[in-house]
């Protein structure tokens, strides 16, 4: 190849030689997937997200585009607390993209995977922009991201290989991209009802809790299943879910409690953060469900939660991460954990 600009200008030929480059190995399509990835990043990283996006749109039907384009996305918007004003301005482009590519590979549960987690870091930034063209956009993620939960739909993810790992993940990012939109836009959950989305993550939910063998932890298992009961709550309200899912796993299953109890923090602590905001949220009096997570304490409490992290509490008295998390739970609840005996 011809030489390009010297190395010390990152003006207008030193930008204009990386785009080259990177549309040059995007169109060969190149089978290294690290050396598609790296150049994807650093060209975003120079020249912004909108150069990524760009090619995904060229090669919208080549995986091996899509899938790094995908990755760096994730990492533009997931690495960074800052992002610049012209990534922000990609920010429903690139939600676009990251959807459209999940429809053009379906079947593909990596890249699904990936996608979900994108479309995640992605969602995180949109308080930030003041052109956000509606809610639109983040419906059409959650659809996206209920196409990937279904692909995976009754998969046994107990055993010890790929696939099963597969399943595993991508109901994770799955269910953190949902509960990530969700977050960022209550008025979702009643929709998600109203489509019957409950379902899907009540199933995926009993996957992940029927992968764990009785009295075991597991680090992977356990924040998946974090994530699904958090996005449950967010469908069906926190006392059903949670509260359900330690009557019928709490005792046998530590791994249960203990994504119970972090997914009780991480609502309480969620309503602290939104703190005076909530004359911004849907009126709690048209939907319990969203009221429930706006107040989830009150709810909790109310459907008599403390009570069964009190039993968790006790059938585990010997694990003590799980009896610090527990009594974390608890605390946050307004109650005080006496030690199991």
């Amino acid at each position: 190849g011809g030489g390009g600009g010297g190395g010390g200008g990152a003006g207008g030929a030193g930008g204009e030689g990386a785009r080259n480059l990177l549309a040059e190995i995007t169109a060969a399509h190149v089978s290294n997937d690290n050396l598609q990835l790296t150049v994807m990043w650093l060209n975003g990283i120079v020249l912004g997200a909108r150069t990524v996006l760009q090619q995904m749109v060229q090669h919208s039907a080549s995986h091996a585009v899509q899938l790094p384009a995908i990755k760096t996305l994730s990492r533009l918007y997931g690495d960074r607390i800052e992002v610049d004003c012209p990534d922000l301005e990609c920010l429903p482009d690139a939600l676009r993209a990251v959807t459209a590519a999940m429809a053009n590979f379906p079947e593909n549960i990596i890249l699904q995977q990936h996608a979900c987690y994108a479309l995640c870091t992605i969602a995180e930034h949109s308080g930030e922009t003041r052109c956000w063209p509606g809610d639109e956009l983040f419906t059409h993620s959650v659809i996206a991201a209920a196409g990937a939960l279904r692909l995976v739909q009754g998969r046994c993810d107990g055993r010890r290989d790929p696939s099963s790992y597969n399943a595993l993940y991508l109901r994770k990012e799955a269910t953190r991209c949902i509960v990530s939109m969700c977050a960022a836009r209550p008025s979702l959950s009643k929709w998600l009802r109203d489509q019957g989305l409950q379902e899907v993550l009540a199933d995926a939910l009993k996957s992940t809790a029927d992968s764990v063998w009785d009295g075991r932890r597991d680090a992977e298992a356990e924040e998946t299943l974090r994530l699904e009961l958090l996005a449950l709550s967010y469908v069906l309200g926190p006392p059903t879910a949670i509260l359900e899912s330690l009557r019928r796993w709490g005792a046998v299953k530590p791994a249960v409690a203990r994504a119970a109890a972090d997914a009780v923090v991480d609502l309480a602590r969620g309503a602290m953060s939104r703190g005076g905001q909530q004359q911004q949220q849907p009126d709690p009096s048209t939907d319990p469900e969203i009221a429930a997570v706006i107040a989830p304490v009150q709810a909790l409490n109310a459907a008599g939660c403390g009570a069964e992290l009190m039993n968790a509490m006790q059938a585990h008295a010997a694990d003590e991460d799980l009896q610090g998390r527990l009594h974390l739970a608890v605390g946050f609840m307004g109650g005080h954990a006496v030690p199991a005996a």
